[in-house]
């Protein structure tokens, strides 16, 4: 990701992490933590091009429902399934608001993705959200 950031950052990319607990319960600290370990770990500080959300929760479930956002990504898509596991799943979202998922992924193929999408749209901001 902070590559991603660093190369595609000042050309109008906005990368938004979603922490969610959901997947072996891998981020049950608060979000306060989870920043700062983003940033111990990865290099990775809030700015303009990266943001950590508040904590999320990204499938729906049986008592509670997911966050409107990622019911509002999978509807623009047009797949709606469950999310299977943090970083499993990316969406990118052009500023058309045209959405992409990209189940299974790799990060050459998200950077792929986006250079398509910023040269095609003359360098107008695109944007990639992760669990």
């Amino acid at each position: 990701m902070r590559q991603l950031k660093e190369s595609y950052g000042k050309r109008g990319l906005k990368i938004l992490c979603f922490p969610c607990n959901s997947f072996g319960q891998q981020e049950p600290w608060p979000i306060r933590r989870i920043r700062a370990y983003v940033l111990d770990k990865f290099d990775l500080r809030q700015s303009e091009e990266f943001q950590i959300t508040k904590k999320v929760l990204v499938n729906n479930g049986e008592e509670e429902k997911a966050d409107p956002m990622w019911n509002w990504l999978r509807e623009k898509s047009g797949n709606h399934a469950e999310v299977r596991w943090n970083f499993h799943t990316a969406f990118i979202v052009d500023r058309n608001s045209e959405v992409l998922r990209l189940d299974g992924h790799s990060w050459d193929r998200i950077e792929s993705e986006i250079q398509e999408r910023l040269l095609s749209q003359n360098e107008s901001t695109a944007g990639v959200v992760g669990a």
